[in-house]
């Protein structure tokens, strides 16, 4: 697999997600960060994060609304979004009416069982 720099760093985005909705809390209904990439900006080790600092992207205080959660059983499948921006996703803004990406900033990631390849 092709590494894949900082500049081009994706996230896998869920509504079970911390952080889904920050700077502001995901039950905020009257406000939404469509346009955000806070989950994908790099954490590095340099930085001498704590636990609190790290886990959940820092976001801890920003927990994702009762009843959205990612369920992840052992030996089953997930699906979910990559896209370097919540707004390159299907949880972007509902009014827009643009065609969506068909790769997440640029960059097609397909997966088997015994395949992990990228492509620019």
């Amino acid at each position: 697999m092709d590494s894949v720099g900082a500049d081009d760093s994706v996230a896998l985005w869920s509504k079970g997600m911390f952080g889904y909705n920050y700077p502001y809390q995901s039950s905020d209904t009257l406000n939404n960060a469509y346009n955000t990439n806070d989950p994908v900006t790099p954490l590095r080790a340099a930085f001498n994060l704590t636990v609190d600092q790290w886990w959940g992207h820092g976001r801890l205080d920003y927990p994702p609304n009762e009843g959205d959660f990612l369920e992840l059983e052992a030996g089953g499948v997930y699906t979910g979004e990559l896209a370097c921006n919540r707004a390159d996703s299907g949880m972007r803004d509902p009014v827009r009416n643009d065609v969506q990406p068909d790769h997440a900033c640029g960059v097609s990631l397909s997966t088997s069982e015994n395949d992990l390849s990228s492509s620019w």
